[in-house]
């Protein structure tokens, strides 16, 4: 998988509508469909949804073939 640097967004992790800076410390690059994801979460929110998600996947898999 190739990624060019004209396919990332910069992104706070700490939205600004929750307060969150313009400082460097706070932004990061992400690709345009996980900061549409994320939109005014901040990143721990983000990543516990993702989690929540994945885990969902797995439960339904496994439900589906008897594991």
């Amino acid at each position: 998988m190739e990624f060019r640097f004209k396919t990332f967004e910069i992104d706070h992790i700490v939205p600004r509508s929750q307060n969150g800076s313009d400082h460097i410390s706070n932004l990061q690059l992400l690709c345009p469909n996980c900061n549409r994801r994320k939109g005014n979460k901040s990143m721990k929110e983000f990543v516990e949804i993702m989690k929540a998600e994945k885990e969902a996947e797995l439960k339904l898999f496994y439900g589906l073939h008897g594991n």
